[in-house]
């Protein structure tokens, strides 16, 4: 089984396992034995022993029959001791000592060119190819069966939970059940979401993406507030998306934040990319003196802040390394709507430098 990760490789298997196991004529004929290419060592050259072994003989002669699930296959064919474990699994089942099945599940689609040539002669050559969905309403009819309550479901829940006397009790939970439909149905006809997800879909088209964040915000759902809306969605998915840039520059010392203000700003004045640290520091130290003398410090105290910006890959040196550091030319790597949000969220920025950099981050 063949596709990207969180394409449902592993969610198909596990479906296709249950509903075996829900038919009568195979019950307690088969069971199922996980290995992960991660979790093997590297000097481990046969999981299976002896004991296991005879186990899995005996299985036969009683009719039993053996699934093998080898998850990041790839791991096993990339080197040469854990493609042993597979021959040995393979060669195991064309000498008919075993009854069982080996099933893969890896996410590079060149695995079978990295099989050596005697595993791939046990090869059954099978393959299946798993995608991401191809549209944003692909997307948005998934997420809305995941949340959808269907009627198999509710009726198994309440023969569950309920007993005869609890009639009156189980009305109104068949209407909370329609009501909850009703509202995840309306949910995802909302324009407002329908444009979220698809904006989103552009960027990732990774399920576990969007049911992660969903799982946010059921997390925010109480008796006050028991169904879902568009601003739970986008909050969720904005928590998903955080720009690891703006946490950065939110948690910057004053001086710091203060001088990547003055970069971006300084950017939009002369309508270039480029800047140095003496031009940065002329106009930083003209608003402090101006507006917050608290923060008039040194010359060599800005360059250290402004050299440990360099370090965090907030800007970038470019050109002549012989040029002096000082002088040597620089460009910021965030945009101005990272600044803002920056500033926004932001807890240690003065109001006086918030108000400068709202002046012209617009």
């Amino acid at each position: 089984m063949v596709g990207p990760r969180g394409s449902g490789k592993t969610l198909v298997l596990r479906y296709a396992l249950k509903i075996l196991g829900q038919r009568t004529q195979y019950d307690g004929k088969w069971e199922v034995l996980f290995l992960s290419g991660l979790a093997s060592g590297e000097n481990e050259t046969n999981p299976i022993s002896e004991d296991d072994l005879d186990n899995l003989k005996n299985n036969k002669k009683m009719g039993k029959s053996t699934f093998f699930i080898l998850d990041d296959f790839d791991l096993f064919a990339t080197r040469p001791k854990r493609q042993t474990v597979l021959y040995a699994f393979l060669d195991l089942l064309h000498s008919n000592e075993i009854q069982a099945i080996v099933v893969g599940l890896t996410c590079r689609i060149d695995v079978v060119e990295l099989l050596e040539k005697r595993v791939k002669s046990r090869f059954a050559q099978k393959q299946i190819n798993f995608f991401y969905l191809e549209s944003p309403q692909q997307m948005i009819d998934a997420l809305r069966n995941c949340l959808i309550l269907r009627e198999n479901e509710v009726e198994q829940e309440e023969d569950e939970s309920m007993g005869e006397e609890d009639e009156e009790i189980q009305i109104k939970s068949e209407a909370t059940h329609t009501q909850w439909n009703n509202s995840i149905e309306k949910l995802f006809a909302d324009e407002k979401v329908i444009s979220i997800i698809s904006r989103h879909f552009n960027y990732t088209r990774n399920i576990r993406f969007f049911k992660t964040a969903l799982q946010m915000a059921l997390c925010r759902l109480d008796d006050d507030h028991p169904h879902l809306t568009a601003a739970d969605v986008q909050w969720a998915i904005e928590k998903q998306t955080t720009d690891p840039k703006v946490e950065i520059v939110r948690g910057l010392p004053t001086l710091e934040l203060g001088l990547m203000i003055t970069m971006n700003k300084l950017q939009q004045d002369t309508q270039t990319c480029e800047f140095n640290f003496e031009q940065v520091f002329k106009m930083w130290n003209d608003f402090v003196k101006e507006k917050m003398s608290e923060m008039h410090l040194p010359k060599s105290v800005c360059f250290k802040a402004y050299e440990h910006l360099v370090e965090m890959e907030l800007v970038f040196y470019y050109g002549s390394k012989t040029v002096q550091k000082q002088y040597r030319m620089a460009r910021s790597m965030l945009f101005d709507a990272q600044i803002r949000d920056a500033i926004a969220e932001s807890q240690l920025c003065p109001t006086v430098l918030e108000k400068w950099a709202t002046q012209w981050v617009q």
